[in-house]
């Protein structure tokens, strides 16, 4: 591509013979068309300057909205504790869990009573034998985190004493 305002190419000129009307047409044609050329080149030019700026500050802002808006809510042990008891809240479920995969996680510390899986969200609900068993639990899955598939879960006393019957 040319540089905007540099020297064109002259039209071959026919040596001795005198100026040909029709190259000297061409010539004012290609002149012309250069200049639109140019005129196109020196927008663009503005344009791209233009663009670049605003993408650069419209990136800014992104990220400055990006570092003030709140992280996304994770499945994650609640802040606030519940006090000890018998029943336990899990959280981060694999999907489609089944009640066998966590009778796996549990029933070696005691017997489980009741079991409620949530099926709108990844997590369950589940009542062992006595609260000292549920406190086992939470303590050993406190120091090794419990997993399903691979995937940590989340194991904490429930706000619930009982889960009621369905």
């Amino acid at each position: 591509a040319m540089e905007p305002g540099s020297k064109r190419p002259e039209m071959a000129s026919s040596g001795a013979y005198p100026p040909n009307p029709y190259d000297m047409q061409q010539q004012q044609h290609y002149g012309q068309m250069y200049a639109v050329m140019d005129a196109y080149a020196s927008q663009h030019a503005q344009y791209m300057q233009a663009y670049q700026a605003h993408a650069a500050s419209a990136a800014a802002a992104y990220h400055q909205q990006q570092q003030q808006q709140p992280p996304p809510k994770r499945l994650k042990p609640s802040t606030n504790p519940a006090p000890p008891s018998k029943c336990l809240h899990i959280g981060a479920l694999p999907p489609y869990c089944s009640e066998q995969e966590l009778s796996m996680l549990f029933s070696p510390f005691g017997r489980v009573e009741k079991m409620l899986i949530m099926k709108t969200k990844p997590q369950a609900f589940v009542q062992m034998e006595s609260e000292v068993v549920a406190t086992t639990i939470v303590n050993h899955y406190a120091s090794t985190p419990a997993q399903l598939r691979g995937r940590i879960i989340y194991v904490q006393y429930s706000m619930h004493k009982e889960l009621k019957e369905e």
